[in-house]
């Protein structure tokens, strides 16, 4: 699923509930907005980001490094990430 809702924010930035509309236009079957909210709070983790973080620096051939992946819509909107409080 998380490949679904990456490649709908590529394809067409969008909101939450909307990007499950994208996938389904472009003929992939997307989860229901319930299945979206569940799988959503697995992958804000920080053990499944620190995985998602090591898999894409190897991808990348990066070696020790440390990716962080910000995003922006929660930078600009005042959110909490990862547990810091964004200024």
């Amino acid at each position: 699923m998380l490949r679904q809702l990456v490649l709908a924010r590529i394809i067409e930035p969008t909101s939450k509930r909307d990007s499950l509309r994208v996938p389904a236009e472009a003929g992939v079957d997307a989860p229901s907005y319930p299945t979206l909210n569940r799988r959503l709070r697995s992958y804000a983790e920080d053990g499944f980001r620190h995985k998602l973080a090591k898999a894409c620096a190897a991808h990348a051939r990066l070696g020790p490094a440390v990716a962080v992946a910000v995003e922006l819509g929660a930078a600009r909107s005042g959110r909490r990430l990862g547990g810091w409080e964004q200024p």
